[in-house]
């Protein structure tokens, strides 16, 4: 079975100074992800929480960095993961359609753009889950990073 390492997630984010179609300012942001994963098909890179303050939250988009490295430690912008989507707790997809991440995500910059906006209710929280494809392909020992912005 080959391993692909999450080498590191990061929550880079002040939204209030985000120019998008949204409303949240005091929106706190944590990511946290397994140190790796299996190939296979949806295996979740990065768990999202987001906790609003006291007004409340509304997202229509969400800015995310990935990186990857083949097992040489190079970064490459080939694209390794498929069928990225964010899902919420249940397992919903968020993000289908015209929405959709992809086909393929490798190093590069992406704004996910939710198919209805998440409202997170004063002083309570949402969790998203950032799940791929995982290809057998990639070299045993790969990594990838993810960042919020």
């Amino acid at each position: 079975m080959k391993i692909l390492k999450i080498v590191s997630v990061a929550a880079l984010i002040g939204f209030a100074s985000v120019a998008m179609a949204q409303t949240a300012p005091g929106l706190v942001v944590s990511v946290s992800s397994p140190a790796s994963v299996a190939t296979g098909n949806a295996r979740t890179l990065a768990t999202i929480s987001l906790s609003a303050g006291s007004s409340g939250a509304v997202l229509t988009k969400l800015p995310l960095s990935m990186g990857y490295a083949a097992q040489t430690g190079s970064i490459t912008s080939a694209a390794p993961l498929s069928n990225c989507k964010l899902t919420n707790a249940t397992g919903t997809t968020l993000n289908t359609g015209s929405n959709a991440i992809g086909p393929s995500l490798g190093s590069q910059d992406i704004t996910v753009t939710f198919d209805q906006a998440i409202n997170i209710a004063a002083g309570s929280n949402a969790v998203l889950n950032l799940v791929c494809d995982v290809p057998g392909t990639i070299p045993n020992g790969s990594a990838v990073a993810v960042a919020i912005f």
